[in-house]
């Protein structure tokens, strides 16, 4: 039962990313940056992105439902959602998923301004105690926990 609906899940994710066509594909120049920087300063967002991609927090099941490999996948789908809308969530590398996504689903209830030149950054950690992300935060002094990965040539990156 939760397999069907999950199918459908992904489905909606796919459809609330946006396409290639309504990315601007052209290098705006500086007057469009300092326009849409502007507004961003100045307007405060009136609807959380959630309501503007047409999903919300509570369509996505609790995480001790779902197996290792649905809560991958689902945040998987979430960033390429994010990152379709130009927003860059500050995460940690090796954040795991169980961890990762009740962050990710959090992002649909807030009120964030949309570029359509450059991106907007959103930032979970808030150091100490109240990380999100526990011992697999960079607030932590000491070493990181993320195993040292190789380059790979061959993924896919949006900037």
């Amino acid at each position: 039962m939760l397999a069907r609906y999950l199918q459908y899940l992904h489905a909606d994710i796919r459809q609330a990313m946006r396409s290639p066509e309504e990315l601007s594909l052209e290098a705006p120049g500086p007057e469009s940056w300092l326009a849409e920087a502007r507004q961003l300063v100045i307007d405060d967002p009136k609807i959380t992105f959630g309501g503007r991609c047409g999903l919300t927090p509570e369509v996505f099941p609790p995480a001790g439902r779902l197996t290792p490999h649905q809560l991958e996948r689902l945040c998987a789908d979430l960033q390429a959602l994010y990152r379709s809308w130009r927003l860059d969530l500050f995460l940690p590398e090796c954040v795991p998923a169980e961890a990762a996504y009740p962050v990710l689903v959090s992002v649909l209830g807030k009120k964030l301004a949309i570029a359509t030149c450059g991106w907007v950054v959103v930032d979970f950690c808030e150091e100490g105690a109240a990380c999100p992300f526990g011992k697999h935060c960079f607030c932590l002094d000491g070493e990181s926990l993320c195993p040292k990965a190789d380059f790979d040539p061959d993924r896919e990156e949006w900037y």
